[in-house]
C-alpha cells in the first residue's frame, strides 16, 4: 500500500528538545486517550528522573510515543507539563492546526504510514524516530478547513466524554443502591406503603439450585445438532460449536431467559438470551423456587456476591470459585414480593446503563467513520 503526499510532516513540525520545569504536571501518552496527567492512569507509573531529565510539552504541542505510534499512541497536549524523555514532542510551524493534525494522526491513513517508517526487526522494537517521521508524505488541506475539521470533530469528542460520565455515574450509582439494598439501608414499601416482613438468613443452595455443565470432547462436536454455550458466547464474539442431537438430562439444556452464571476465567451471573442450546462445564445453570425466590430477584444476589469475592481478591478475576463454596453462601433472603421490587429497581437502573452504552458505541463508531472518509 502506498500513499502520496505532495507535502512532508517535517514542513509543519519542528522536534521541541527543551528540558522541563519544576512544578508543571507529568503527562503520559495513550493509544486510547492520548495525552493524559500520570497520575489520573490506574497503573502508576514512578519515575526517578528530576523536572529538567523531563522533555517539556507546551500547550498545543503534540506528543507521541516512538515505540506505540504505529499504534495510535499520540496526542494533543492542552497545557504545559513534562513528558518522558522516551517520547517526540512536536511544535507546530505554521500552516498547521495542531488539534486538526491529533485527529489526522488517528486515521487509518497515518496510523499505517507510521508503522511503515517506524524501524525495527519485530512489531514490538518497532520504532518511529523523528527523522523518520518528517518524511512521511501528507495532503493537509488550507488552515480554515483545517480549524472546521478539528471543531467539529472536538464536538464530537466532548460528546463521547459526556457520556462516558454519564455511564460510569450510573454504574456509581447502581452499586450505590446495591449496598444500601444488602445491608438493608434502603428498604421498599409495598403497595400500601406498609413494611414488608423482616428478611431471613438462608444458604443460596437452599433457595436455588446449579446445574453443572459438562466437558465435551472435540471428536464429539458436529456441524449439526444444538449449539454449545461457551464463556466466549457470553462475554464476546465466538465460533459456535454445535453437539449431537443425542438426548440428554433436561438440566443439561438451556432456553431463553434462563440464568446462567460462568465460574472460570470470568465471574459473574448472565442471562442467556438465544435458542435452545447446552452448555460447557465452567457454565452452571440456575434454578429457583418461585414461590421463594425471584430468578432476576437472584441476579443482582449472584452479582453482588461475586463483586464482594473479587474485591477479597485483590483483583478483577478471583483465584477459585467452587460450586460447593457458592452454595454454602450466607444470603439475607426478604419475601418475593420485596424481592420482585428490588429487582424490577435495578433493572431499570441497568436499562439505563446499556441505553448510555448503546449511545457511547453509537457516537465512537461515527467517529471512527468520519476519521476514515475525512483523511483519505
Amino acid at each position: 500500500m502506498t500513499y502520496k503526499g505532495t507535502q512532508r510532516l517535517g514542513e509543519f513540525f519542528s522536534s521541541r528538545r527543551e528540558r522541563g520545569i519544576v512544578g508543571i504536571s507529568t503527562l503520559s501518552v495513550t493509544i486510547d486517550n492520548g495525552v493524559v496527567e500520570r497520575n489520573s492512569i490506574a497503573r502508576k507509573m514512578e519515575t526517578n528522573l528530576s523536572a529538567d531529565e523531563h522533555l517539556l510539552g507546551k500547550s498545543g504541542d503534540i506528543a507521541y510515543n516512538m515505540m506505540r505510534m504505529w499504534q495510535g499512541a499520540s496526542g494533543f497536549i492542552e497545557k504545559d507539563g513534562l513528558l518522558s524523555p522516551a517520547y517526540t514532542v512536536l511544535a507546530p510551524k505554521q500552516g498547521i492546526n495542531s488539534k486538526y493534525a491529533a485527529y489526522l494522526f488517528k486515521s487509518p491513513r497515518l496510523i499505517y504510514l507510521f508503522w511503515a517508517y517506524s524501524y525495527g526487526l519485530t512489531n514490538d522494537r518497532l520504532r518511529l524516530y523523528f527523522n523518520n517521521f518528517i518524511r512521511i508524505p501528507v495532503e493537509i488541506p488550507p488552515e480554515p478547513e483545517q480549524a472546521k475539521i478539528a471543531n467539529f470533530l472536538t464536538a464530537i469528542d466532548e460528546k463521547i466524554t459526556q457520556l462516558t460520565q454519564k455511564h460510569d455515574l450510573l454504574k456509581q450509582y447502581k452499586k450505590g443502591a446495591m449496598q444500601q439494598i444488602f445491608s438493608q439501608k434502603l428498604l421498599f414499601k409495598d403497595e400500601d406503603g406498609r413494611d414488608f416482613p423482616e428478611w431471613e438468613a438462608k444458604r443460596l443452595g437452599d433457595v436455588a439450585t446449579f446445574h453443572n455443565g459438562r466437558a465435551y470432547k472435540q471428536s464429539e462436536w458436529e456441524d449439526n445438532g444444538l449449539p454449545v454455550i461457551r464463556l466466549q458466547n457470553l462475554t464476546g464474539s465466538s465460533t459456535n460449536f454445535y453437539y449431537s442431537n443425542i438426548q440428554l438430562p433436561e438440566n443439561q439444556y438451556c432456553n431463553n431467559g434462563d440464568l446462567l452464571y460462568m465460574w472460570s476465567a470470568t465471574f459473574g451471573p448472565v442471562w442467556w438470551y438465544g435458542d435452545k442450546a447446552i452448555f460447557h462445564y465452567h457454565i452452571w445453570k440456575i434454578e429457583t423456587e418461585s414461590m421463594r425466590m425471584s430468578r432476576n430477584y437472584l441476579y443482582y444476589v449472584l452479582d453482588d456476591i461475586t463483586a464482594k469475592m473479587k474485591n477479597t481478591s485483590n483483583g478483577s478475576t478471583m483465584a477459585h470459585i467452587t460450586k460447593e463454596g457458592i452454595l454454602k453462601r450466607a444470603v439475607q433472603l426478604p419475601c418475593v414480593k420485596e424481592q420482585t421490587k428490588i429487582a424490577n429497581f435495578l433493572t431499570a437502573i441497568d436499562d439505563k446503563i446499556t441505553h448510555t452504552q448503546t449511545q457511547l458505541d453509537a457516537v465512537k463508531l461515527y467517529k471512527k467513520g468520519l476519521l476514515q472518509q475525512l483523511f483519505v
